[in-house]
């Protein structure tokens, strides 16, 4: 498991946790929201794909530019 991202659309702070086709979203200290990955697409933050939010349990991705 490694940690991709400590902001997001949930706000500061927030870590995020990428295991085998499972993504672990720490909310608070005692709330952790847990989602699996079904197409699990290139997602390092800032590197091609944002993490947007949430839509019917769906993880949202945008595209981004990357800089050159």
């Amino acid at each position: 498991m490694r940690e991709v991202s400590k902001q997001g659309s949930w706000g500061s702070g927030n870590t995020i946790l990428v295991g085998n086709n499972m993504m672990y979203i720490k909310l608070s200290d005692d709330k952790v929201e847990k989602i699996k990955i079904l197409d699990f697409i290139d997602m390092k933050c800032g590197r091609g794909w944002e993490i947007k939010g949430f839509y019917n349990r769906e993880v949202i991705l945008q595209t981004k530019k990357l800089s050159e």
